[in-house]
């Protein structure tokens, strides 16, 4: 492993979140972002969500319930502007979202004077009223011992999952195809040597469900490299 390719990754992502935390009242750009790192929005969506845990709008979304739940205690402010503020159109929908989050209301959270503002996140990234933004801890998964080969492959006719919408939903579809992606780019790639360059990433399925045992499947992840 070259250092100086983790750290490159390392460094890709934390611009990416430092921009969205010091962001949080802009709209959610991921073409933009992934832009400004030099990556495409695929390969970005990716790298991101393996190395912390999150999708770019997962992560804006629960930094937004954090700063809420600062407002909530820290200032005066009504609940409804709080909900707005935190991209929310209706009093209803944040109440729920901030339920699932802090286990109580917006109203009794800030009641109670609640000071737990931050949600669990493996990232160690949360909501500063300072405007800090911490140094993000990669995932670790055991994804950097995968067991991966270099060929050169040759032009090849392939499957797909489409997805019509915005990157940043882009993750349906990924859920398809599991979890290893994640893995694969999240962790891997930046323990590895090596540099993506743009251009299709694809699967290759070794054996079939109808004659294979679930333990025996086997599929081959393909990304192009530098």
């Amino acid at each position: 492993m070259k250092p100086q390719t983790l750290s490159y990754y390392q460094q890709t992502v934390q611009h990416a979140i430092e921009r969205i935390a010091r962001g949080l009242d802009d709209a959610l750009d991921l073409e933009s972002i992934a832009t400004g790192v030099c990556l495409s929005p695929f390969h970005f969506h990716r790298i991101f969500r393996g190395m912390t845990g999150e999708t770019p709008l997962e992560l804006t979304r629960r930094l937004r319930l954090e700063r809420a739940a600062w407002q909530l205690v820290e200032s005066d402010r009504p609940v409804i502007e709080i909900a707005f503020g935190a991209g929310y159109e209706a009093h209803e929908a944040f109440t729920r979202a901030f339920r699932a989050a802090y286990a109580t209301s917006p109203s009794g959270f800030r009641q109670h004077a609640i000071r737990r503002f931050v949600i669990a996140a493996a990232s160690g990234v949360h909501f500063d009223p300072d405007g800090d933004v911490a140094a993000f801890v990669p995932r670790n998964s055991g994804g950097q011992n995968m067991n991966v080969t270099i060929e050169n492959m040759p032009e090849l006719r392939v499957g797909a999952v489409r997805h019509v919408g915005p990157y940043m939903q882009i993750n349906r579809a990924f859920a398809k195809l599991g979890d290893v992606w994640h893995r694969f780019l999240g962790e891997w790639l930046p323990a590895s040597a090596e540099r993506l360059r743009n251009g299709p990433s694809y699967e290759i399925y070794r054996n079939t469900p109808e004659h294979t045992k679930p333990s025996q499947l086997r599929t081959d992840l393909y990304i192009p490299l530098e």
